[in-house]
């Protein structure tokens, strides 16, 4: 039901959860907030899983998890289409995951087009506070209304990146970029983005907007 919270196959994964080779197809999950296609919320371990379909929601949405906190993804992935439900007012949509707090996500990527408003990412919309995310990448096209759009995660908040790459056209407002759109206090390392990038102001091949971010071996190139 669009008019649900925390909508997915499992509502929330508590942190003693594990989910291990779940494989959805074709699924068509719509919901207001915290939305994924495998859950809308986990404290848990996922390992192995993937999404195919299409995700709606309107605040935390993501292909596979909408809201990922204290636990990790890894060796996973969604090739959903991922989408807000109003594109004037929708917050951290991810083509993998929505929000991340504290959490990691490792191999694992995302292909489907993601479309939102605010924090707006290819494989994550908002990664905020000591999250990580390596090995991993996104191939989908990502276009958000207005800020902190990125191919691969829109706003991200002291978070580290690392061995990851975008590949999807990035298009929004402000603070857009082709790996990250906005970044702040975070650490980036031997990651790069080849997705072309249109955006009015603080717009970045690799970084829309930077503030005391730590970045190594990275690079754009279109």
């Amino acid at each position: 039901s669009s008019d649900t919270d925390y909508a997915g196959l499992f509502a929330d994964i508590g942190y003693s959860g594990k989910l291990i080779n779940m494989k959805l197809e074709n699924v068509n999950v719509r919901g207001q907030g915290y939305v994924g296609g495998l859950a809308g919320q986990s404290y848990g371990q996922i390992d192995k899983s993937s999404v195919t379909g299409v995700v709606y929601g309107k605040n935390n949405v993501g292909g596979l998890v909408g809201n990922l906190e204290n636990s990790s993804i890894s060796e996973s992935y969604s090739t959903a289409t991922v989408s807000g439900i109003d594109l004037t007012s929708d917050n951290e949509i991810g083509g993998l995951v929505g929000y991340v707090y504290e959490g990691v996500i490792h191999k694992s990527y995302a292909t489907g087009d993601v479309n939102g408003n605010q924090r707006v990412g290819g494989l994550v919309g908002f990664s905020y506070r000591s999250s990580t995310i390596s090995e991993s990448y996104a191939t989908g096209a990502v276009s958000g209304g207005t800020y902190f759009v990125g191919g691969l995660v829109g706003d991200h908040f002291q978070t580290t990146i690392r061995n990851s790459y975008a590949a999807g056209m990035v298009t929004g407002k402000s603070y857009i970029g082709g790996l990250v759109g906005n970044t702040f206090q975070g650490l980036i390392s031997n990651s790069f983005a080849i997705g072309t990038v249109s955006g009015q102001s603080f717009v970045g091949g690799l970084i829309g907007s930077n503030f005391q971010t730590t970045y190594s071996n990275s690079f754009y190139d279109k």
